[in-house]
Formats: C-alpha cells, structure tokens, sequence
C-alpha cells in the first residue's frame, strides 16, 4: 500500500515538516487505520479513551504513509527500533523522522542524515505554570519568564516548553534533560548553551513554527546548513 500523497525530494540541506489532522474524513482514516502494525494498536487499546486511541493511531499510521512515500515501500513493511539512548529510529535507512501531536493536530519531521525533533502543544491555561517553569527550566530562563508581563507569560511558557521539547526529542534525551540546557525565552527560537558550552549552538538550529493558530511548536535539527520546508497534503 502506498501513499496517496506525491513525495517530494528530500534534499540533505533540509527538514520537511508535515501537519497532519487527526480527526480525518472517513478516507483517510481507513488508509492510515490500514498500515498501523498490532504493536501501535496495543498501545492505543491502553490510552485513556476511544478517542485518544484513534488519535494515536492516525498519526502513527500518516507517519508510516509519510516515511513510506519517500522510501517507496510498503508503509507496513517499515521497522522501528530504539537507540541506546531510548530515541526511536527507522531501522535500515538513513532517514530520521520525529513525530508530536496534541489534540487533533501532529506534525512530522523528516530528515536525511541528521537528527531532527518536532514539538507541538496547545496553548491552554495553566494552573500549575509558575511550578513547571520552575521545575523543568534552568534559572535563566525562568527569570526572563518572570520578568514578562502576565499576560505574555503563558505565551512564552509554551514557546519555551515547544523548544525544549523539540531538541530533547532529537537527542533522544527525555524529560530529564530539559535543565541541562538554555533556549531563548523571545523570539527567535535560539539554543543558548548546554552546560555552560556555547558552542552547541553552532551544532544545532532551533525554528518556531507559528502557522498553527493557538498552539506553540517548534523544530531542532543538527546543524546550521538546513532549511525547513513545509509540505502540503494529506497522508
């Protein structure tokens, strides 16, 4: 089974990204239904709802479509594997990929020989933001937060959390690394230091995607010779 979307050439200069809707017309959703593999179903049959579970499955199963049009194969036929350091990967080809979704909407980033990590969450009232920011960011960063007015907080929380989020997922890191390193609070999104290194910033390039109304995201991939190139269609 192929995808019904024409695949572009992913050049090595650049990371595609792709937004995927996870509340599909009934089409769609029967074509990425029919790729998902008993392993992603299972962990669908656990997720807190029906709903949420259809979700999982729709943005697992466009991913599948996705790396399958542009490696021409089967999309059922792709193998995912787990690096040492717990970051999936597509075995067998030199294609990286990340996936995020939150609500209906996921975006997938793909790229060729170089890692590469997607983060997307809504925009949403936090309680407990003040304590998050607090927990998971470094000093710096909560300081610049706390300066702002109160009403850009939130704003600039979820641009933090998004950039955070989107280079921990390339490197594979988890949650538990989101203090060992600093991003810009404003814009542009900027990877500061990690440990105190500035160099890292030379090795790594972070970009806000602000197309998607009321949520922050944002995308991280090795180095500063890329661009990123949004495509069209639906998977």
């Amino acid at each position: 089974m192929s995808s019904a979307v024409p695949f572009p050439l992913l050049r090595s200069d650049q990371v595609h990204l792709w937004q995927v809707h996870l509340d599909p017309a009934a089409e769609e959703e029967s074509r990425r239904m029919a790729v998902v593999n008993a392993a992603e179903r299972e962990r669908a049959r656990h997720l807190r709802s029906g709903r949420h579970g259809c979700r999982f499955l729709n943005a697992h199963g466009a991913l599948r479509l996705i790396l399958g049009g542009y490696l021409s194969v089967d999309p059922t036929s792709l193998r995912f594997g787990v690096r040492a350091n717990g970051k999936p990967h597509l075995e067998e080809d030199s294609l990286e990929c990340s996936l995020s979704h939150t609500g209906s909407v996921a975006l997938v980033g793909v790229a060729r020989d170089r890692r590469v990590g997607v983060d997307v969450e809504q925009i949403r009232p936090l309680p407990d933001l003040d304590a998050m920011a607090s927990r998971f960011f470094t000093r710096e960063e909560y300081a610049a937060l706390s300066a702002l007015p109160e009403g850009a907080r939130e704003g600039a929380f979820f641009a933090v959390w998004t950039r955070k989020e989107a280079f921990v997922k390339a490197t594979g890191e988890g949650i538990g690394a989101l203090g060992t390193f600093e991003v810009s609070v404003s814009p542009p999104a900027r990877l500061v230091h990690r440990l105190g290194d500035l160099s890292v910033a030379e090795q790594w390039s972070l970009v806000d995607l602000g197309h998607i109304a009321g949520h922050a995201a944002c995308l991280a991939a090795e180095g500063v010779d890329w661009q990123p190139v949004r495509q069209s269609g639906t998977p």
